[in-house]
């Protein structure tokens, strides 16, 4: 939902204080509506954000158009490794001929996969003012004396939104924490922001995540945790 936000500011279709529709919507066959939240008039889009209505992110996919959607989702990195210097990367499954239902799903993050190091990836491109960078594992390596024998520059991949953009998302992850779903992690004194997921497996079970970047006006953490199929959602 992150992603899908920050893809139609880029392309002029979010304006934080619009009225959208949370109602179920009807893509192809196929009707979309939220698992928790039943409140089916208008919100602003901001309020949507976090909140987490799935009908609303629907429609900014829509507002950006299947095309231009899938190019952001590579712009990202999804399909692809990122490159890290570890061994046996994986890569998420996506559709190679996606359709509009297939973008209306993923845009609010069902029915593809991808790898937490990816995810945690795109979302540091919010906190680096919009430029995507090659993860890496250690800054430098020492010898046994502890000098420096070889410093592992940043790396900029490219830049997928502008400054602004990734300050307007920051904005939204910090509304989260504050006033959304993601309330439960707020802590007086601290700037954070984040965003909450819930994705279903094959088996039907449930696992859900929180994805946050800390402070949220100057981040130096990006930490996700996930918990798999727990016994009960909070």
């Amino acid at each position: 939902k992150t992603l899908t936000a920050a893809m139609a500011m880029e392309e002029g279709k979010f304006f934080e204080n619009e009225y959208l529709s949370n109602a179920p919507i009807k893509v192809a066959d196929w009707t979309i509506q939220n698992l928790l939240w039943k409140y089916h008039g208008l919100s602003t889009a901001q309020e949507a954000f976090w909140r987490s209505s799935n009908p609303v992110f629907v429609q900014l996919a829509q507002r950006v158009g299947v095309s231009k959607f899938y190019e952001y989702v590579r712009g990202f990195g999804f399909a692809t490794i990122t490159g890290i210097d570890l061994p046996g990367e994986a890569i998420g499954i996506f559709h190679q001929n996606p359709k509009e239902i297939d973008m209306a799903v993923l845009s609010f993050g069902e029915q593809s996969t991808v790898t937490p190091l990816t995810m945690i990836s795109s979302y540091c491109a919010f906190a680096n003012g919009g430029y995507l960078m090659k993860p890496r594992m250690v800054s430098s390596i020492t010898d046994s004396s502890g000098n420096v024998i070889r410093e592992i520059f940043p790396e900029t991949v490219r830049q997928i939104v502008s400054e602004q953009t990734a300050g307007r998302i920051r904005d939204l992850l910090k509304g989260v924490v504050t006033y959304g779903t993601g309330s439960n992690a707020y802590i007086p004194g601290y700037s954070f922001g984040g965003k909450t997921s819930t994705s279903t497996r094959e088996d039907g079970m449930t696992d859900i995540s929180f994805l946050g970047i800390a402070p949220i006006e100057q981040a130096q953490f990006v930490i996700l945790t996930v918990l798999f199929a727990p016994d009960k959602e909070f």
